[in-house]
């Protein structure tokens, strides 16, 4: 919840609160196997999928487009590790 531009805890009924409960053991089973980066946190994933459904709501394969960012996100920038959308590679 944001006032006046400070984020403030959700009530503990809330929503946020549940996804944070749900999805936290998940992160942090994830983390442990080492499927992802100890420095991300849920807010980190739940913040990059909210982006690609708003930057994605209006494409014309928002599915494909969806996948193909996320897939970028997941694999990153690099010409060594990064194959989305590469001539001759699939996602």
């Amino acid at each position: 919840m944001f006032v006046t531009g400070v984020v403030q805890n959700p009530p503990h009924h809330s929503c946020g609160k549940r996804i944070e409960a749900a999805g936290n053991p998940l992160l942090q089973r994830a983390i442990r196997d080492k499927a992802v980066a100890p420095h991300v946190t849920l807010h980190d994933l739940l913040t990059l999928a909210v982006g690609i459904a708003l930057a994605t709501e209006h494409h014309e394969d928002p599915d494909t487009q969806a996948g193909r960012l996320f897939h970028l996100a997941v694999e990153g920038l690099s010409p060594a590790r990064g194959t989305v959308g590469a001539p001759g590679r699939s996602a």
